[in-house]
């Protein structure tokens, strides 16, 4: 069974993610080899006695035989146990290679009708699945981010310090990759990037004149890691996995999905998560009532949270170019009403943001998981994994879109709420993975 880290596992709140996450490795590998140590010890101890037996023709007492075991049980597991604390005192070096594919065939394609692969962010070629019913695939990567998570958020945090702003203030030449995710679903393809997470302020300060009163007051956050998609969900991806088109303008694979409601989106989540082999993680009731299974695998909804921390991208800035929008600027990185010709455009046609997120300014508003409310600052304390509030009227939107002709209306902190059951042309999403580990 896997579950994620939370703060009511009991270990330090003080620390952080990683930090707990190398603790409770640490825990585990010492209890595993203290019963290594014992079994050794036990096996040893009935050599020495068959030995003694057979070859000098020495009768060992059983009080002798026990004695003897415990004593080196004890010696053997407090020696298994220091090497395995040593060994986990250093955390392993990050993946920076593409690992080997379970279930290749000859020519080094992957078998099944689909799959994931774990490393560099390379595609396989799947064959279209016989039945449209069947899943699509799951986990092709031998090392999955099951097998070594503390690798993979520290090689994610590399990734985040090599990109934040040299004193200088040019970015680094030669920023470290995040730890990616890539997945084909017949034609249609997508990746992930895992985030580290950790804590940021989120919200817009006091003193910004350009925010608005729903930004504010700007609070700290804590994240856990978690994967994101590099960009919108596509109408070509959605026609793979819903087997519908939807989207305007029509039939256009490459430019995000709209004319989705927020259930339709969290629809699309658990249909996805199924066609790779993972558990989706939302139980929706005939009445369209969505609930949150968290701890499972699936795709989901980024939290607000989540997202603008995504956005932002280690920036604190309005925007997370910079400080000034600057129109020309702007269109280098978002589709909206000076550039977009009044219409969805291509997905990655712009420059990502630090991180090598595309679109998340422009194109299409994107829906989130938490119900739209006013922020709480209780305590100078970061608030861990925010959700939102348990109900309400309307569900977050971020992002901006295609139509908008205010700069103010695509900041990194702008946000709305949105009747649920909304299906507008300026209206997409993204879809999340929650970092699990055993």
């Amino acid at each position: 069974m896997q579950t994620r880290i939370e703060e009511t596992d009991g270990y330090d709140k003080g620390r952080s993610w990683a930090a707990r996450l190398a603790a409770r490795v640490d825990q585990q590998n010492q209890r595993t080899g203290f019963l290594w140590g014992l079994a050794a010890a036990v096996a040893a101890a009935a050599a020495v006695w068959l030995a003694a037996v057979s070859v000098f023709g020495i009768h060992v007492g059983a009080g002798g035989v026990l004695a003897l075991a415990a004593a080196v049980a004890g010696s053997g597991a407090i020696l298994v146990w220091s090497g395995a604390k040593r060994v986990m005192v250093v955390p392993p070096p990050p993946r920076t290679d593409v690992p080997e594919t379970r279930g290749e065939t000859a020519d080094g394609a992957a078998e099944g009708t689909g799959a994931e692969v774990v490393g560099a962010g390379q595609e396989t070629a799947p064959a279209p699945p016989e039945d449209p019913v069947e899943q699509d695939g799951g986990e092709s990567g031998v090392a999955s981010i099951e097998d070594t998570p503390l690798a993979l958020v520290i090689q994610a945090q590399r990734a985040v310090e090599s990109r934040a702003q040299r004193r200088d203030g040019r970015p680094a030449e030669d920023p470290a990759p995040f730890p990616t995710k890539a997945f084909q679903v017949h034609a249609a393809a997508f990746e992930q990037i895992l985030l580290p997470g950790g804590v940021f302020q989120m919200g817009s300060a006091d003193d910004d004149g350009t925010a608005y009163a729903d930004e504010k007051p700007q609070h700290p956050v804590e994240l856990s890691p978690f994967w994101i998609m590099t960009t919108p969900v596509t109408q070509g991806l959605w026609a793979e996995v819903m087997r519908e088109r939807r989207g305007w303008p029509e039939n256009q694979d490459s430019n995000p999905v709209n004319n989705v409601d927020w259930v339709d989106a969290a629809r699309f989540c658990n249909a996805l998560s199924l066609r790779v082999g993972l558990d989706p993680v939302y139980d929706i009731d005939d009445n369209g009532k969505v609930d949150w299974q968290r701890g499972k695998s699936g795709f989901s909804l980024p939290t607000e949270a989540q997202w603008e921390y995504a956005c932002r991208a280690g920036t604190t800035t309005p925007w997370f170019f910079g400080p000034n929008p600057d129109p020309t600027l702007l269109s280098q990185y978002a589709w909206w009403k000076k550039n977009s010709k009044d219409q969805t455009q291509p997905v990655a046609t712009r420059n990502p943001n630090p991180w090598g997120l595309y679109d998340m300014l422009g194109n299409v508003d994107e829906w989130c998981w938490d119900w739209f409310g006013s922020y709480v600052r209780s305590s100078e304390a970061p608030v861990v994994d925010p959700a939102g509030g348990q109900d309400g009227t309307a569900r977050v939107v971020r992002g901006g879109a295609f139509v908008y002709v205010d700069p103010n209306l695509l900041r990194s902190a702008n946000r709305y709420g949105d009747d649920p059951s909304n299906r507008l042309w300026m209206l997409g999403f993204r879809c999340v993975r929650d970092f699990l580990v055993p």
